[in-house]
């Protein structure tokens, strides 16, 4: 039996449409909550701790990005294999490939609790990134953040099954958690002057609740969904898993180096306070691609399902034509920017940071970029794309190189010449040769539907052929 999962109360809506819509409202929620907070942390946090502080709190995070691809892919590759699983309702499979992911994740989680220990024991993680204001502060943030990032890697699959399941609406509900304790965590700290790494201490801890909170309910409500047990465990599925996680891992570790090096490249070349004023226009770019990014995420999953099920018709017509509705938006995002950029940075930080007028062009063309590469990113790990997507990453990793090196000797030290080279590799590199595959791949499936609907015709005209 095919799966065909429904909801009653929107009976006349495609089942994949049915999904998007249910995950984009719920995003809106989540994104919405996200807006507010950043509106509302970052002059709190830029005022109680500084320009200088801002800029290491700011670095820290981007670091935590840069490293999601410590889990090996492995997240990846369970969710390339679980959506097969679930059409078959094969849940003897399913539970065999999410207790040996969850088990793998555990030993990797162990090994580099380990060495983040040993680590910080023998080098000072400041005077690797060039840290001269407060860097036994910035020492203590790395190995706070670190650490909850690291315990919390086994019970990150809870959002690839999710996923896999085109139930990411979940995935939202337990951020509502985070979100709550998050504000909580940020009056707290307000009311009673804390530390900065007090603060990521208690946040981060906080999203390990969420993480915590989501594999929870993950098993409290798949009935069919076991437990992993430790006499699950199979050496030579681990082994699958990994190896087909590693072949992910590159596209993890290139799309981190090609989205997220900037904040690390402006601490190690420039200062703190550059690394605040860079941290401060992404901020802006993120608040204004959220709502883009909340409409486009939630059909990532459905285009996978429809790709691995050969669902040409889906592909060919119902995606790319509401697709099509955020194309003016995109376009018409970098104008708003350099239109109220400066003015919603006054009225939001003061006087505290200010952006010359060419760093604000490079962050209105950044922003559609930074939203181009989301949605690319989030194809990455479709198997008809993962091998064009993984060459095409590894040239644009070589060309930003040289474009970054080139801009920097041209035009000195300035967020202006980080980010300029980001948005052409981005745009040229990456999306580009990426559209031109699929919209070539687009038309050799409307060909294929043609062909399978004039074949149909022609046999039932004549049955006796």
């Amino acid at each position: 039996m095919t799966w065909r999962p429904r909801f009653r109360f929107v009976p006349n809506i495609e089942w994949r449409f049915q999904r998007i819509l249910f995950t984009g409202l719920s995003s809106s929620v989540v994104k919405g909550l996200s807006i507010v907070f950043q509106t509302i942390s970052v002059p709190l946090i830029l005022s109680l701790y500084g320009q200088e502080i801002f800029g290491l709190f700011a670095t820290i995070y981007a670091i935590l990005n840069i490293l999601n691809f410590t889990d090996l892919g492995l997240g990846w590759s369970l969710q390339n294999e679980l959506p097969s699983l679930i059409r078959a309702d094969d849940w003897a499979q399913i539970n065999r490939y999410v207790a040996n992911t969850f088990f793998a994740l555990v030993g990797i989680a162990a090994l580099l609790l380990v060495l983040l220990w040993a680590f910080t024991e023998v080098w000072s993680v400041s005077a690797l990134f060039g840290v001269t204001v407060a860097p036994a502060t910035f020492d203590r943030m790395f190995f706070y953040a670190m650490g909850w990032f690291l315990l919390g890697i086994p019970f990150s699959i809870s959002n690839r099954i999710y996923s896999a399941f085109q139930e990411m609406y979940y995935i939202n509900l337990w951020r509502l958690i985070y979100w709550v304790l998050t504000f909580s965590i940020l009056g707290l700290t307000v009311y009673y002057s804390l530390a900065v790494e007090q603060y990521v201490l208690l946040e981060r801890g906080a999203n390990f609740v969420y993480f915590a909170v989501g594999i929870a309910a993950l098993f409290l409500t798949k009935l069919h969904l076991r437990l992993p047990r430790l006499w699950q465990i199979e050496w030579s599925l681990v082994s699958t898993l990994i190896s087909g996680g590693v072949k992910l891992l590159v596209v993890q570790v290139m799309f981190v180096l090609l989205s997220s090096i900037d904040s690390v490249l402006i601490l190690r070349l420039m200062s703190e306070a550059d690394a605040a004023r860079f941290a401060v226009g992404m901020k802006l770019v993120t608040i204004a691609s959220t709502p883009i990014i909340m409409f486009i995420s939630p059909i990532i999953p459905a285009v996978t399902d429809a790709f691995i099920n050969n669902d040409r018709h889906w592909i060919t017509h119902e995606f790319v034509r509401r697709v099509r509705w955020f194309v003016l938006p995109l376009l018409l995002l970098p104008m708003a920017y350099l239109l109220c950029g400066e003015f919603v940075l006054e009225l939001w930080v003061g006087d505290t940071i200010r952006l010359s007028f060419l760093e604000h062009l490079a962050f209105a063309l950044f922003l559609p970029a930074f939203i181009l590469l989301v949605f690319v990113y989030s194809t990455m790990f479709n198997k008809l794309y993962a091998g064009f997507l993984t060459k095409q990453l590894l040239l644009a990793i070589g060309v930003l190189a040289i474009l970054k090196t080139a801009a920097v000797l041209l035009f000195g030290r300035t967020i202006p010449s980080v980010v300029f080279p980001t948005v052409i590799t981005i745009l040229g590199v990456l999306f580009v040769p990426f559209m031109l595959r699929f919209h070539r791949d687009r038309w050799i499936m409307s060909r294929a539907e043609i062909a399978a609907a004039r074949s149909a015709v022609d046999t039932s005209v004549r049955p006796g052929v």
